[in-house]
């Protein structure tokens, strides 16, 4: 039996130091909030929801209306802009400091970009005004060029994802529309699910249904991932309903547009919990997405392996 000393302890009790800090950090993620009335995307702690910060501020970069968010590959921040009507564009800001870095898209002017969802280094963004041939699932490459239509949903729409059956699905926003595509290639199968009102994001969840929010009157609604039926209401009670996400602790957090708040719900049930943002001056809360889990930084990781190595040589010589 191998006997470790005192020396040997203290080295592993380093190493188990230093990933259990690398492990604090990644668990440490925060919402960030397109702050459609303020024109800036606020940043609140994902456990609490207290506000931090102004993480991009008002205006920074033309940034007008902020629609869609979401992280990239990349660590950096994309946001869709509507800086005035059929002025819109996704801007880019730095993942850490929130730093301006540009507009992103080329080869394709949006009239109204809105929900963004990056896969597999392709940036899918939607194109929410009702135009019957550039309505739909626009595709870009990392560096912003324009690979073209990918979902054609005849009108705009402000909401997709990519089921778990591989189907591409996303709505026609103001037909009150889910309808279905191919995952691959974006070509039509059909109008999945029929919901009525202004649709705006998509979600599916752990039971394999769907979950869309109704604008007015503010709701989010199920539907049956396999056969389209509509479910009802899941979660009702708010005068206009825009964005949910699946938060840390395994709730839903759905905004309220016009009340100013995200809220959280039992994400089984849909029974009301609490106001989950706190302070800050949210107006017109739109969309929100959770920092990405950070990962352990390169020199970490080789300070932790020369520690493992030498903690194994000191085993060796005390057998």
């Amino acid at each position: 039996m191998m006997k470790l000393n005192w020396n040997g302890t203290k080295s592993a009790l380093v190493i188990l130091g230093l990933l259990g800090s690398n492990l604090a950090y990644s668990a440490s993620r925060d919402l960030y909030v397109s702050s459609e009335g303020t024109g800036s995307i606020k940043r609140y702690d994902g456990v609490t929801g207290a506000y931090i910060s102004d993480f991009v501020t008002a205006g920074l970069g033309g940034l007008g209306n902020p629609q869609g968010i979401t992280f990239g590959p990349d660590g950096n921040l994309y946001v869709s802009s509507l800086s005035s009507i059929g002025i819109s564009s996704i801007k880019k800001y730095n993942g850490t400091t929130g730093a301006y870095m540009g507009n992103f898209n080329t080869g394709y002017s949006f009239s109204f970009a809105g929900d963004l969802t990056w896969k597999d280094g392709i940036l899918y963004a939607a194109e929410f005004n009702n135009d019957p041939v550039n309505g739909g699932i626009h595709r870009f490459d990392i560096n912003g060029n324009h690979l073209g239509l990918f979902a054609a949903t005849g009108g705009g729409s402000d909401g997709h994802i990519f089921g778990s059956d591989g189907a591409f699905y996303a709505v026609a926003s103001q037909q009150g529309v889910i309808k279905k595509f191919n995952g691959t290639t974006g070509a039509f199968i059909s109008n999945f699910a029929t919901v009525g009102g202004l649709l705006l994001d998509l979600r599916q969840g752990s039971n394999g249904n769907l979950f869309v929010n109704v604008y007015q009157p503010g709701q989010v609604v199920q539907v049956n991932g396999t056969t389209g039926a509509n479910m009802g209401a899941f979660v009702s009670g708010l005068a206009t309903s825009q964005g949910q996400e699946i938060a840390l602790d395994g709730s839903l957090l759905v905004g309220g547009y016009s009340s100013n708040v995200i809220n959280k719900y039992n994400a089984n049930t849909g029974a009301f919990i609490s106001a989950f943002t706190l302070g800050g001056g949210l107006v017109r809360p739109n969309n929100f997405v959770f920092s990405p889990e950070a990962v352990p930084e390169p020199a970490t990781m080789a300070i932790a392996a020369v520690g493992f190595v030498a903690l194994l040589k000191r085993k060796r010589s005390n057998k």
